[in-house]
């Protein structure tokens, strides 16, 4: 049923009388009752096309519930995973892994899948891993925080879920602070005063 039929119908009729009563004292050509009826029918409108599209809901008393974001709820488990990532979901909401770090754990494991053509982790090993690590760390510039993220996903899924020791992994570091290239359009002020 339409949030409009549902709440706004019904709280018009109720307040109607009090929308009125400008009216009746100011005379019938009042401007302010009918901008804020029209205002409140377009808020109302609003949220249920929000509503619609499932970027918010009400629940049983009314209350407006689950405005924010679209990801901060975890996607329901398949009840028998057949999947590699599927398992290692199931296998990290068992055992207890926040939803965040669920997400990230996921989301380096498919970059490691795809960046090796799609092989299973099983096949691959700890030079896979450098590579891996070292490759990106080179082609998209990666920060020593973003390396050590995607190093601690890779071992998790390898250590904790495969049972398979990674040993000593041989990789280039990130560099620390970055490498910014300057901008002489953008200069910092001479400061020495």
């Amino acid at each position: 049923m339409s949030l409009f039929l549902k709440f706004t119908l019904p709280s018009l009729v109720l307040f109607f009388p009090y929308f009125s009563i400008p009216c009746i004292n100011y005379g019938s050509n009042n401007p302010g009752v009918f901008a804020t009826v029209a205002v409140y029918i377009a808020v109302t409108l609003f949220i249920d096309f929000l509503c619609y599209f499932n970027y918010c809901t009400y629940n049983q008393h009314g209350v407006l519930m689950n405005i924010y974001r679209h990801d901060d709820t975890p996607i329901p488990l398949n009840s028998k995973p057949v999947k590699f990532l599927d398992r290692y979901r199931t296998w990290l909401r068992l055992n207890g892994y926040a939803w965040q770090t669920e997400k990230h754990y996921i989301m380096w494991v498919a970059k490691f899948i795809r960046f090796h053509g799609m092989k299973h982790p099983e096949t691959l090993g700890s030079e896979d891993i450098a590579a891996f690590l070292s490759e990106k760390t080179l082609q998209e510039h990666w920060s020593p925080s973003t390396q050590k993220t995607a190093l601690n996903a890779l071992a998790n899924v390898y250590t904790k879920f495969l049972g398979m020791d990674i040993g000593t992994l041989h990789f280039r570091y990130a560099a620390p602070g970055g490498t910014r290239t300057p901008n002489p359009r953008f200069r910092r002020p001479n400061r020495s005063r």
